[in-house]
């Protein structure tokens, strides 16, 4: 009986991961706090692309899980004709968030071709 326990466990530990390790997954969520709806947002991490959609004045979108964030990113905006983009040159000096979610606030206002962004740990 010992000896199934055992053997119960070791496969338990070794096909499904540790029990008890914690989630270590890096999750984004987008969050339109100006009063200019967003037709799509495209959200560009080192390591993948975004493409967000709709995102209504006051709305925010679900998490989504990357696999490389930073307190910022390539982000393009998409309002009628209208795109703003928020270009980083670089990560130099940054680090990579790791595991909890994370909202980027966006906004905009009126014909302004600018988007304001700040970061949140949630």
């Amino acid at each position: 009986m010992r000896v199934l326990s055992v053997l119960a466990l070791l496969c338990t530990v070794s096909g499904c991961g540790w029990v008890f390790a914690p989630d270590d997954a890096t999750e984004i969520r987008l969050a339109n706090t100006g009063s200019v709806a967003f037709d799509s947002v495209v959200v560009t991490f080192p390591t993948q692309r975004e493409v967000f959609g709709a995102l209504a004045a006051g709305a925010r979108s679900e998490y989504r899980e990357v696999g490389e964030a930073y307190r910022y990113a390539a982000i393009r905006a998409y309002s009628g004709t209208t795109v703003r983009v928020l270009q980083p040159i670089d990560y130099v000096g940054e680090r990579v968030l790791g595991s909890g979610r994370h909202t980027y606030e966006l906004w905009a206002e009126g014909d302004q071709p600018t988007l304001g962004f700040n970061f949140r740990r949630d």
